[in-house]
């Protein structure tokens, strides 16, 4: 047909870049004293995305994330979006033994934890086979062996929009279930998924260009995304 168009929504990473194009200047996040403009988030997003694909992480790859809520949660989640990894976001109320079985279910290659958080991985690194080979990114990890710093990680990175190509059938995360009735079970999100998930709160609670929201993403509510 003459005209016709592919009107098919594109998936989160490109919404971010638009975001960061024609919204740049307006605020995206907001943790306490702290903010990061739409133009700020794109960048270090992607830092996050050619970060990952310098260490080899690609589409397919996973990451955990055991972090307390901050800006630098939310760039790892968005991030790994942009590179093509998905995320395992894992609340920090759950046991050892429930991390333990989370990232041995999920396959991750790699890890993502803020301060004590740190050390819980590296006791379970220690304890599981294969778990040495984790790579660690840490937000004020504990001094030592085997942790690279993560926004001194990050800010070394190219900045530049990053290669990988992701579309909605890509994989975004696995979010675990809590558990009540047996051993938790990972649920696959796909970028698609989570794209019409974000649409329909968003009709639902009528959201608009001002709206702002409160985040729970950890233990905490003191994330503040802004649309």
């Amino acid at each position: 047909m003459s005209g016709a168009f592919d009107a098919s929504p594109l998936p989160l990473p490109h919404a971010i870049a638009q975001h960061g194009r024609w919204r740049g200047a307006h605020a995206a996040l907001i943790c306490g004293a702290r903010r990061r403009s739409w133009a700020e988030f794109d960048v270090a997003t992607n830092r996050v995305a050619n970060g990952l694909a310098a260490l080899g992480l690609g589409r397919g790859a996973r990451v955990a994330v055991l972090m307390a809520n901050s800006i630098e949660m939310v760039e790892v989640l968005f991030g790994a979006g942009k590179a093509g990894v998905s995320v395992v976001p894992i609340n920090l109320s759950v046991t050892d033994a429930a991390v333990a079985a989370m990232l041995a279910d999920s396959g991750v290659a790699a890890v993502v934890a803020s301060g004590a958080n740190c050390l819980r991985i590296d006791a379970l690194a220690a304890a599981r086979e294969g778990g040495a080979s984790w790579v660690r990114l840490g937000v004020e990890p504990p001094p030592g062996a085997g942790w690279t710093e993560f926004r001194v990680w990050r800010d070394t990175q190219s900045a530049a929009p990053p290669a990988a190509v992701v579309t909605a059938a890509d994989e975004c995360n696995i979010i675990y279930s809590s558990g009540t009735t047996g051993l938790p079970k990972g649920i696959v999100h796909s970028q698609g998924c989570r794209l019409h998930w974000a649409a329909d709160v968003g009709l639902a609670l009528r959201y608009h260009s001002g709206a702002v929201t409160v985040c729970s993403l950890g233990l905490y509510s003191n994330i503040m995304w802004v649309s």
